[in-house]
């Protein structure tokens, strides 16, 4: 929960004072359970900040007249006026989580036995949300953390997913220093709630948490990721569309990235000045991301007015042409895309009819009979084929047609 700061100057060249006033217990409790012992916060303010810039936090818990000095960093700065939310910022702390919490812990214990409101129970935060980068060995590229732990991590899972039993080397990356350091562990399970691959869940090597430094690191790592989360402006999708709410925020900050999930997928938008930077859904990029992201009638998304750190960049597109082009291509989808009777039955390839075509195949027709007759379904031949949707789906109807291809729902009701 943001907390209204009353800013103050320290001296000419020391760390500028942020302060978070509590004037009952349950409100500190609150906000301890839900940033503070995690090593972040997010104080609302008028100021102006720079990331990076060091400040100090100063907690003031006014019903027990005390007050609690921490060194963090800005890691966000919401500019005041965005999609109306009140401007602040948000501050890493520098003192390691399983230090905060032994620190700040007892202060809330105590305050516990005054307050009547439904506070969390929970104290420590074994596994929290953290999307960070990390290299795992055997695999190219690399991937993103989706939680994370000192004992093992959920991972993105790529086209090259290690086995399940497979010993791995994750190299885990530090989302504001850029350090990183190199975990060995084990492959636990597969992420596959719709039946299609999405994580890979690591176990840690108890050596090597327990390895000087290592746990240090790995609590860094999830603190520095929860408070870049810290700030942002969160809602539904629905009620402006994806391309209005992209244009809005577009139009009222310089830079940003947002984050949009629907189910079990997750995209996420980067641009600065204007400029498209980078499209993510999955494994797919670019113009064919966003167009089916545009697409989305449902879902949530997340806010940030910076740029996701070290995310791989795609060509540069002006924003509102990028936006403009996305709804051109829905609309053209629109017009050639199976029905989704068809669409969602498998398809076979017709060899005999394939060997009766009169000339050789277009390219992307080619393309798609040839992942057909491998056995992939229609869900990975869109994603594989890098053109957008809509050759794709034409070259789809093209071949149905003319019998190259057979849709088993036709199949059945023939």
């Amino acid at each position: 929960m943001p907390v209204r700061d009353e800013i103050a100057y320290s001296t000419p060249g020391q760390a500028r004072r942020l302060e978070a006033r509590f004037d009952a217990p349950a409100k500190f409790a609150r906000e301890y359970a839900q940033n503070l012992s995690r090593g972040g916060v997010f104080i609302e303010t008028d100021e102006v900040f720079e990331l990076r810039d060091l400040v100090v936090v100063e907690l003031v818990l006014q019903y027990r007249d005390e007050a609690i000095r921490l060194d963090g960093e800005v890691v966000h700065a919401r500019p005041k006026g965005l999609a109306g939310a009140p401007g602040g910022v948000a501050v890493h702390l520098l003192d390691p989580p399983s230090e905060l919490r032994a620190r700040l812990g007892p202060l809330v214990d105590e305050s516990l036995s005054g307050a009547d409101d439904d506070l969390p129970e929970e104290r420590s935060v074994p596994r929290t949300p953290a999307r960070v980068q990390a290299r795992v060995t055997g695999t190219e590229g690399s991937v993103r953390t989706l939680d994370l732990s000192t004992h093992g991590a959920l991972l993105e899972a790529g086209a090259d997913a290690p086995a399940v039993g497979d010993s791995v080397e994750i190299s885990l990356q530090h989302p504001l220093t850029g350090e990183e350091r190199m975990i060995e562990g084990t492959v636990v399970r597969h992420h596959a709630p719709d039946g299609e691959l999405r994580g890979v869940g690591v176990r840690f090597e108890t050596n090597v948490v327990e390895q000087p430094g290592v746990e240090r690191f790995v609590e860094q790592v999830q603190a520095a990721a929860h408070a870049q989360g810290l700030g942002g402006i969160r809602g539904s999708i629905d009620p402006l569309g994806l391309a209005s709410l992209l244009q809005m925020f577009g139009a009222s900050a310089t830079q940003g990235t947002l984050r949009v999930v629907r189910g079990e997928l997750e995209g996420q938008i980067g641009f600065d000045a204007g400029v498209l930077r980078f499209v993510r859904l999955g494994e797919i990029a670019g113009p064919k991301a966003l167009a089916r992201l545009v697409g989305w009638r449902d879902g949530s998304f997340e806010f940030h007015a910076h740029l996701e750190p070290n995310a791989s960049e795609d060509p540069p597109a002006p924003l509102d042409g990028a936006i403009f082009e996305a709804v051109h291509q829905l609309d053209e989808l629109a017009r050639v895309e199976l029905p989704s009777v068809i669409a969602q039955s498998p398809l076979r390839l017709d060899r005999a009819r394939l060997e009766a075509e009169p000339g050789p195949l277009e390219k992307v027709e080619e393309a798609v009979v040839d992942l057909v007759a491998a056995g992939f379904p229609l869900r990975r031949v869109l994603d594989v084929i890098p053109v957008g949707d809509v050759e794709i789906h034409a070259a789809l109807r093209a071949l149905l047609e003319r019998g190259v291809l057979v849709s088993t729902a036709r199949s059945e009701s023939s």
